[in-house]
């Protein structure tokens, strides 16, 4: 199969390609910068360089291909606005969507986030849960969303959205910060950390992208991913730091303090177009319940999660440990 992943060069693209390579397709990666493409050299995948604004280039780089995987988007701005999340995750998606060769189209899957939910007022929250993002990227998110299905409904192209819940693993950036935090003992829980939080390992996350690119039955529609069990923030830290050998950090500090921090240093960062340490959408983290209803996934898809919490931290936390990083 002819295979368009982007967004290739992060954590769950490069998860992803590596499971299309071994899995013997044909991949080719998107990139507007080549030098951003080293660490996928070794495989044997083709580097395609395009512009999403670049019609032109972005036309040759999806001629021929039967799956385009869409991961690429904007999570942390550098400023805080709206153009810029809608300039890199809705236009980018309706351009791709425009450009998609619709002679071999079998399959085009969208990477959103379960952050197009907002704060979750009775979770756990399914595929049929109103939507009220409450942050920029959750509403660009949003935004990209209603592009996905207005082309399958309008253009009958075979698109369909994955939402993942919190994801974690080998080569992940993001979640590396709580781990070595963790490491170092560092760590403190902001709030009384009985918030939950509903994890993903992201080897059950490439397996839903694969479900989703291969069964024609998951055209239009959208698929909550995530793993089997949710536990509170103290539990997910303590597992962690179990994980780790260290002690289970113990130091909370008051929701109002960070609160008022947050919006301190958000005022002191503004004038110099900067993001500070610790913002209000960062303490997001702390504060939102993250639990999800899976099921339509388990039963339109079969998808089920291969990976135990227990596991996916040792196999994360292995990963880490051999690559350096702690």
């Amino acid at each position: 199969m002819k295979i368009l992943v982007t967004g290739a060069t992060g954590f769950v693209g490069s998860s992803l390609v590596e499971k299309m390579v071994k899995d013997r397709h044909e991949v080719t990666v998107l990139s507007r910068q080549p030098r951003s493409m080293a660490n996928l050299k070794r495989l044997k995948v083709t580097l395609s360089y395009a512009s999403f604004n670049e019609p032109d280039t972005l036309k040759r780089a999806v001629r021929g291909k039967e799956i385009i995987f869409h991961l690429a988007g904007l999570i942390n701005a550098p400023r805080e606005l709206l153009h810029l999340y809608r300039q890199a995750n809705v236009l980018t998606t309706r351009n791709l969507l425009r450009a998609a060769d619709r002679s071999v189209l079998r399959a085009f899957v969208y990477c959103s986030s379960v952050a197009v939910y907002g704060q979750l007022k009775n979770p756990p929250a399914d595929e049929k849960t109103p939507l009220s993002p409450d942050n920029l990227y959750g509403q660009s998110k949003y935004e990209a969303e209603k592009v996905c299905l207005d082309f399958f409904k309008k253009e009958k192209l075979p698109v369909s959205i994955v939402r993942p819940t919190w994801i974690y693993g080998p080569r992940d950036r993001r979640t590396f910060k709580l781990f070595k935090a963790i490491n170092k003992g560092t760590f403190a829980i902001i709030g009384d950390g009985k918030i939950r939080i509903h994890p993903l390992f992201i080897y059950d996350l490439v397996n839903a992208f694969k479900l989703c690119a291969f069964d024609e039955k998951a055209a239009g529609k959208i698929f909550l991913v995530g793993g089997e069990e949710t536990l509170d923030l103290n539990n997910l830290v303590s597992l962690i730091a179990k994980a780790l050998g260290r002690s289970s950090p113990r130091l909370h500090i008051p929701l109002k303090l960070a609160k008022s921090g947050a919006f301190a240093l958000e005022n002191l960062y503004r004038p110099f177009g900067k993001k500070p340490p610790l913002s209000r959408r960062r303490l997001e983290f702390f504060t939102r319940n993250q639990q999800f209803n899976i099921s339509r996934a388990h039963r339109e898809l079969s998808f089920k999660p291969e990976y135990g919490l227990p596991e996916g931290i040792n196999l994360t936390v292995n990963w880490y440990r051999k690559e350096g990083w702690l």
